[in-house]
């Protein structure tokens, strides 16, 4: 089984808003939504790739700087292809953030 994991901090954005731009996000990099905790600001989704599904979660705390975790695991799928799962997600919260 691999997995990764990643904190993020990102200022100016509130936790609720952090959540609302990730449920954006997770559909336009191929991930299918499975569950949504709003209260908790969490999202659980699953993405199929090549080798497998790639189950990922995405948690965002309040603060200072709101902070984002994000947690991929596959039992299938190697480590570098989860890596780039986290790595298109990443990059398409941030543009999108930065063109907000």
């Amino acid at each position: 089984m691999a997995n990764i994991g990643e904190d993020k901090t990102y200022a100016g954005i509130t936790a609720d808003e952090g959540f609302k731009l990730a449920l954006e996000v997770f559909p336009l990099t191929g991930f299918e939504i499975w569950k949504t905790r709003p209260i908790g600001w969490l999202i659980i989704a699953n993405r199929q790739t090549h080798s497998g599904v790639v189950n990922a979660t995405v948690a965002f705390r309040p603060g200072g700087e709101t902070a984002m975790t994000i947690s991929l695991t596959s039992d299938a799928s190697p480590e570098d292809e989860i890596r780039k799962c986290a790595e298109e997600f990443l990059r398409a919260f941030e543009q999108r953030l930065q063109s907000s």
